[in-house]
């Protein structure tokens, strides 16, 4: 952390939550989603009854199901049951988590190569969770989430975050120290205040604070290694394609809490993380 007062002033938890609460109504959807991933008793009927609610992500489920039914020779769905019974509760997750996500950062006026970032390393974190086990939607929405910090300081100090990326870009200060010269936090933190604010789990705001604390973990937490292991992996698969990607520090102790061996062949697991955001990127387009 910087020791020199921050140019544009310490920003504080009181700061960050009146401007929370000056964004768009974060979607209930997702909360309701996480609340019932380890509920037994939730059934697909459920969450298509809730679906039925939001024409929006309804078209999107429906567009998905009929690009995979018509690959394989069948026509159209027009039907949200159909959709949902073709696609399966995991596929209808993802893709009303980041739908509605999505839809969230338009609305709050994020870049489109933010959110595109923010999707590869969501989808990229789904599956290196998957391969380790995670075995929920925790990780993706981490992923999808991970930089919204970000998104808060440059919606409410546009001018001062500028300032960041130039930090960043033209003398190499590593994005962290910048925010941290400049507001006195940084985005990690930002964005775990405002997770804690919507009342997102625990383990998901955490995710969201450290994925950039390489050096300091001690790399217990699958989920927050599945983040960190993701935004470098999407950088090195230049996902989405920017001039700006760059593969930072790997830490071996993320990646071996995760169980993966990237010396070896990664070519099925790279593969599938590109071809699933690709679609993903034309679907909420």
């Amino acid at each position: 952390m910087m020791e020199q007062r921050a140019i544009h002033g310490h920003i504080g938890q009181g700061e960050i939550i009146r401007g929370a609460q000056k964004l768009p109504a974060f979607p209930r959807i997702v909360q309701h989603i996480l609340a019932v991933l380890d509920d037994d008793g939730a059934s697909m009927n459920d969450l298509v009854a809730y679906l039925q609610r939001d024409p929006v992500i309804t078209g999107k489920v429906i567009a998905m199901a009929s690009h995979g039914l018509r690959s394989h020779g069948h026509s159209e769905v027009r039907s949200i049951y159909t959709a949902a019974s073709f696609l399966g509760l995991q596929k209808i997750r993802s893709i009303v988590l980041a739908t509605s996500l999505a839809d969230f950062t338009r609305r709050s006026h994020g870049a489109k190569h933010y959110w595109l970032h923010s999707l590869a390393v969501g989808v990229a974190a789904q599956e290196l969770g998957a391969a380790a086990g995670l075995g929920n939607d925790y990780a993706f929405v981490a992923g999808l989430l991970h930089d919204v910090g970000q998104l808060w300081l440059s919606h409410f100090h546009g001018e001062e975050f500028q300032l960041v990326r130039q930090l960043v870009e033209e003398h190499g200060v590593p994005v962290c120290v910048a925010e941290q010269r400049v507001f006195g936090i940084d985005h990690g933190e930002v964005g775990r205040l405002l997770a804690d604010y919507w009342e997102l789990p625990a383990d998901i705001g955490r995710a969201i604070a450290r994925h950039h604390a390489a050096a300091e973990e001690s790399w217990e937490n699958k989920l927050l290694a599945a983040i960190h292991v993701a935004e470098v992996i999407s950088n090195g698969l230049d996902l989405p394609a920017a001039a700006s990607n760059q593969v930072t520090h790997l830490a071996d102790g993320a990646v071996a809490c995760l169980g993966l061996d990237l010396q070896g062949d990664c070519s099925v697991l790279f593969g599938r993380i590109e071809a699933r955001f690709g679609l993903a990127q034309a679907l909420l387009a």
